[in-house]
């Protein structure tokens, strides 16, 4: 009998870490798994599925492959109609007898939990097993659907068995790992806060299964438990544990909340290897009436404390998120939950819209609060007593916008600049700067990221300030995040290497402005010693100021006057 485990993950980059799991519940060889993309074209994934011609079928399903899912297995049950088709995952495993009642080609449902699950089914199809004895499915028996009692949650995390075949070819690939099961919290919005208890694997298998994933050619291990720090001692070991054996280029992902961070634990983060660890911080939002609504648990005071000190250390990034759409906060509410988290200064704050997902607290209430949401996958909020629906889409371009022009840190000294000389908060300019791209229509196509350095450019044209100083400072984020030429549209009729000095003089001029970089100040040295090639002539009046053509080659010196005007 031919066992077939897949999933749609939403990149290429991604494994699923579930069918692994499952795989791993029954000796080696029975079952193979195979993973796609929701960008593949399902006829391609149709095709290849049927040419391993499987007996049993099974697929994880989230909010973002659902509907591909569902439109490939009904697909596949018109043609192999003895093929037995399992759901599982968080998308199903709510509504199982719905889904079933409106899609006969499925076959089976897995709810929550499978490592116990899976095989025990595997055996029934056999033959070996009544349905009604297995607890956690959902299943036809002639015309009716018979939904089982929950299985209880695996109570010893140690008996799940090690998910990854270490011969796989993980190469540009993100690996999966869980330290602990459940959440300490119970947030209104999150499918953890139905799950009761906290599970964690023992130390010692934890270190046995780090042992060997870090032995794989691998660029990051992301552990997707909830809170990663709900037993500090228990991280900080974990953590030791890689700066001592993990290689340097490995980088780990960490879910943690930040006031829960001790002082003993923010000495230990400050003398990790730089660019090893990765924390992402969930705010979610700052407004004390939402927060509480929302059944969040946020020492904000304590969060900042931690996440600027982090920050300081330079040498571990931090990801903070935000939701929009949340009860009780309208436009201005969030104005202030984004400013609060923008001064924490992380390197990257994740914009993201309330998806009122099955099971949550939010959608079983999303009533009685006014929540409208797409019925559709992934559930994404639409309307709300606070925030109407065109002002919810206006945000969906300020969404774009910070991923864009904030994160990375691609514009780090351009947006100080824009923001000092025009006095707008960071909300409001990352928002204009938001309209502009939407009057624009930048949002309606592929945008490459020298273009962005030419869209902000043009907005500093649009709000009356000092583009000449903005120039200067669009060049030096270009020459020290890209190390290469900068050639902006209508100012390219000439082409520069700029003269070592002026780099110092920038450099000099933006430590004047009071504008901040984090890179130490021998990173903007280095960009002098590589005299990067600038296509936009720099007008500076008042200064004698020498420019050479590319690479130095039939050099040419030009001096301009207070009024930028060359005259020599």
């Amino acid at each position: 009998m031919k066992i077939l485990l897949t999933t749609l993950n939403s990149k290429f980059i991604h494994t699923n870490l579930a069918i692994r799991y499952l795989q791993n519940t029954l000796p080696k060889g029975e079952v193979e798994i195979a993973e796609f993309t929701i960008n593949q074209p399902k006829e391609y994934v149709y095709r290849k599925i049927l040419e391993k011609e499987p007996d049993i079928l099974g697929w994880s399903v989230y909010i973002w492959n659902h509907k591909e899912t569902i439109e490939i297995c009904q697909m596949i049950k018109q043609v192999c109609p003895n093929t037995k088709i399992i759901l599982g995952g968080p998308e199903v495993s709510y509504d199982s007898v719905k889904l079933m009642e409106k899609y006969p080609f499925i076959d089976f449902i897995i709810s929550h939990e499978g490592e116990d699950t899976f095989p025990e089914l595997v055996e029934s199809i056999k033959g070996n097993l009544p349905y009604k004895d297995i607890l956690g499915i959902t299943y036809r028996d002639q015309s009716q659907v018979i939904e089982n009692r929950n299985r209880p949650l695996v109570k010893n995390l140690n008996l799940i068995p090690f998910p990854y075949n270490t011969e796989e070819d993980f190469t540009n690939k993100i690996i999966y790992y869980e330290s602990s099961r459940g959440c300490p919290f119970h947030c209104e919005f999150c499918l953890s806060s139905t799950i009761q208890g906290l599970r964690f694997l023992s130390m010692d298998r934890i270190k046995e299964d780090l042992g060997k994933l870090i032995q794989l050619p691998i660029g990051q291990i992301k552990f997707v438990d909830r809170t990663f720090n709900a037993r500090e001692e228990d991280a900080m070991e974990i953590m030791n544990f890689l700066i001592k054996h993990a290689p340097k280029h490995m980088n780990f992902h960490f879910e943690v909340t930040a006031h829960l961070v001790s002082e003993k634990m923010l000495d230990f983060l400050k003398k990790a290897p730089k660019g090893m660890f990765q924390l992402e911080v969930g705010i979610q939002s700052t407004h004390n009436p939402t927060v509480q609504r929302i059944g969040r648990t946020t020492d904000f005071e304590r969060l900042e404390e931690v996440v600027t000190k982090i920050k300081s250390y330079g040498n571990i990034h931090q990801h903070v998120d935000l939701i929009l759409g949340l009860p009780y906060e309208g436009l201005e509410e969030f104005r202030e939950s984004f400013n609060n988290t923008f001064r924490l200064g992380a390197e990257k704050i994740q914009v993201g819209f309330l998806k009122c997902l099955k099971g949550s607290g939010l959608r079983r209430d999303a009533k009685e609060l006014g929540l409208i949401f797409d019925p559709n996958p992934p559930y994404e909020i639409l309307s709300t007593p606070w925030m109407d629906a065109q002002t919810l889409i206006k945000l969906k371009y300020f969404e774009d916008v910070i991923e864009k022009f904030l994160n990375e840190e691609y514009f780090q000294l351009s947006n100080q600049f824009v923001m000092k000389e025009s006095g707008m908060d960071p909300f409001t300019y990352f928002f204009i700067l938001s309209e502009f791209w939407e009057k624009k229509g930048f949002g309606d196509r592929a945008i490459g990221r020298r273009e962005l350095y030419q869209i902000l450019y043009e907005f500093g044209v649009s709000i009356d300030i000092n583009v000449e100083k903005l120039l200067e400072y669009l060049m030096l984020d270009y020459g020290r995040t890209q190390g290469k030429l900068l050639k902006l549209d209508g100012l390219e009729e000439k082409t520069f290497i700029l003269e070592k000095t002026l780099w110092h003089d920038l450099y000099r001029d933006m430590m004047e402005d009071g504008i901040t970089i984090d890179e130490e100040e021998d990173r903007v040295k280095e960009l002098v010693k590589r005299s990067i090639v600038l296509e936009t002539p720099v007008v500076r009046p008042g200064k004698i100021t020498l420019f050479y053509t590319p690479r130095g080659e039939h050099t040419k010196e030009f001096i301009w006057n207070k009024k930028g005007e060359q005259y020599g």
